[in-house]
This record gives C-alpha cells, structure tokens and sequence, in this order.
C-alpha cells in the first residue's frame, strides 16, 4: 500500500544517502526522466537491442534547452544565478543523456565543456536584466560501455534538434521541432541497407495514452506516471529509481568537472 509521497531533488551525496537509506527500508522509489516514455526513444531502443541497425557505432545529439535564452521572464532568474542546481546541463542536458543510456548504454567515460555566450539576459516582465552566471551552451564527448562514441550539443532557446543513431547495417533519427526530447513530440525516422534516404516511422501503437494526451509537452510524463501506478499496482520495477538518480547524477558530476577543469 503506498502510505505517502515526496517529490524530491537532491545532489549526488543526498542521492547516495536516499538510495541507501530506501533500499534497506524496501521502499519503492521512482525518479521524474520522462524521455526515456517517448515511443520513439522506446522503439529506438528496441531496435538496437534486437540488431536492427547492425552494431552501434556512434550516436550524435544537437538539442536545446528551451530555457537559458533571452529575453525570459522575471521567475525564471534561477536558472542563471550559478547556485540554485538548475542549469542547462543539470536539467535538459541530463535528461538527453538518460534517453541515450537508455538507448544504447552507459558512458565508460566522458568528458565537457560550456561557454556563456549570452552574458546578460533582458526581463521580458520588465525589470533590471540578469547576469548569466551559468553555460548557455555545453558540449559533452564520451565513449559508451558498448565502445560507440557519444557527442551531444546542447544551446539555451528553441531551435530544431535531432539525435543519430548510427549503425553497422543502418541510421536511426530522433528529431524535433523545439530540439527537446522529454518534453516534445518526435519523428523518428529510420535507413537501412541501401536505402539512400531515412525513411519515417509511426509510433502510435506504442503511444500508451489516450488519443487526447497521445501527443504534446506532457504526453511522456503522462506515460510515466501511468508506469509509476502499474509498479504499484503490480509490485513490478520497471520505473528508474533512487540507484537509477545516483548513476545519474555521478554522469553529471563527471561532466562538471570536465566543463570545471576547461575554463
């Protein structure tokens, strides 16, 4: 039965602790990456793990942050003060880097930097501007457990974004239209053989919505909580947990000190 709830966030130490602290108590825990929901991510997966593609050679991933652009309203300064926690690379990018592990694995190592290329962000509320104390643009490079290689690029704003998946025997193509993959609805696209052209592929039957929350910016938290209550209900784990958040968070603690070390 479950007694109570918390919605928590929480740094690599406190994740550690929380992780530890839950697992000997047995209690079921679940983490808020909703990427890893897109049926297009889930049917990529799929493919891989079955060879559809042949061997994963290297993945490739430009996106945006949505956030960390100019101008932004007044309640949106936290993002650029350097200390609250929520930045470009913990949020947007982490969430990226949890659909690519789920993917095609985990990072065996890996390395970042970023650049604050828009120094001072305009009020579109009205005023004084902010002084953006946080990367607007990070790029990170590794190598996965599997031996492929990883790039990601990530920019602060809405711009079109797309992550490759390239293989042996084919290419798999995320994109869309805000360069987001946890908060946007994506085509996904796929080339095989000689085939000159990737060519689109649905993902409805794999949508596990109803029709009128099958699509849009909370569509994949929408099938995550849907996982949440089918754990519950079933006593299954299928939802990341607190020992899923830890992983996470030494991936970007790994990251931080790669940017830390190129400034």
């Amino acid at each position: 039965m479950l007694l109570r709830s918390q919605t928590v966030q929480y740094a690599l130490d406190e994740a550690i602790d929380l992780a530890g602290r839950t697992a000997t108590a047995k209690i079921r825990t679940f983490v808020g990456l909703q990427a890893l929901y897109s049926p297009a991510v889930q049917l990529s997966r799929k493919w891989v793990e079955e060879g559809y593609v042949g061997d994963i050679l290297a993945t490739t991933l430009v996106g945006s942050g949505i956030s960390w652009t100019s101008p932004v309203a007044r309640d949106a300064a936290y993002l650029f003060d350097g200390v609250s926690g929520a930045n470009l690379v913990s949020v947007p990018v982490m969430h990226a880097v949890d659909a690519v592990n789920f993917v095609l694995g985990e990072f065996s190592s890996v390395s970042a930097m970023g650049a604050i290329k828009r120094r001072v962000i305009h009020v579109s509320d009205g005023g004084a501007p902010i002084t953006n104390k946080t990367p607007d643009h990070v790029t990170v490079a590794g190598k996965l457990d599997n031996g492929a290689l990883a790039s990601i690029f990530f920019r602060g704003g809405v711009t079109r974004g797309q992550n490759l998946y390239n293989g042996s025997a084919g290419d798999i193509v995320m994109s869309s239209d805000v360069g987001n993959l946890q908060v946007a609805d994506i085509e996904l696209r796929v080339g095989r053989g000689t085939d000159r052209v990737t060519h689109a592929v649905s993902t409805d039957a794999l949508s596990n919505s109803s029709s009128e929350f099958a699509t849009g910016i909370g569509a994949n938290v929408l099938r995550m909580y849907g996982s949440i209550a089918r754990d519950i209900e079933m006593g299954t784990a299928t939802v990341p947990d607190f020992a899923h958040a830890v992983r996470r968070h030494q991936t970007l603690g790994a990251i931080e000190a790669s940017m830390s070390r190129e400034r």
